[in-house]
């Protein structure tokens, strides 16, 4: 979840009994029940943006959850967010990317072409084929992860400068669990 203002949202979470798991510059990650919550001021894995939350901002749309108003991505932006968190953050297809993938794909290459990460959609396309085909299952592995985002960041000037906070990040061991 993108929000302005991740502490209190997490504080929010915490006391309805979510425990924090991972707390950096640019994401806190909580978890219940196995299922993680991420909170985003920028989308990010060990410190290191590889996308920007104003990206994110200019795709908005109001969505209708069981009766309630809800601020949503765009089906093509939630789809190339959905990519890009699979490729850089995770480092894995999971099957709620697949149906993301499958029921929200139009104009999703577009917009991985327009937010500069078509090398995402290649590793996360080449997963899903294997899913697909029974070649594996989901989740399903992303080769050359976590060098991916760092890829990403080396490569994207707005993103550079989120690399001078990575090296003590991606020497934890937790990372990677």
């Amino acid at each position: 979840m993108l929000t302005s203002q991740p502490k209190e949202a997490a504080a929010i979470l915490v006391r309805r009994g979510y425990k924090l798991v991972v707390k950096e510059p640019y994401t806190i990650t909580l978890r219940k029940n196995g299922v993680n919550v991420d909170l985003y001021l920028h989308p990010s894995v060990g410190n290191i943006v590889f996308l920007r939350a104003e990206q994110l901002r200019g795709e908005v749309r109001q969505a209708d959850f069981h009766g309630v108003k809800l601020p949503a991505l765009k089906p093509p932006a939630e789809t190339a967010l959905a990519i890009a968190h699979a490729v850089y953050k995770d480092g894995e297809v999971t099957l709620n990317d697949v149906v993301t993938y499958l029921r929200w794909r139009e104009g999703t290459l577009e917009k991985c072409r327009e937010w500069k990460c078509l090398d995402a959609a290649g590793h996360f396309l080449a997963a899903l084929h294997d899913v697909l085909t029974g070649r594996g299952p989901a989740p399903r592995p992303i080769p050359t992860w976590p060098l991916n985002a760092v890829k990403r960041a080396l490569t994207h000037p707005d993103l550079a400068p989120s690399l001078l906070q990575a090296p003590k990040r991606l020497l934890d061991l937790r990372l990677y669990a």
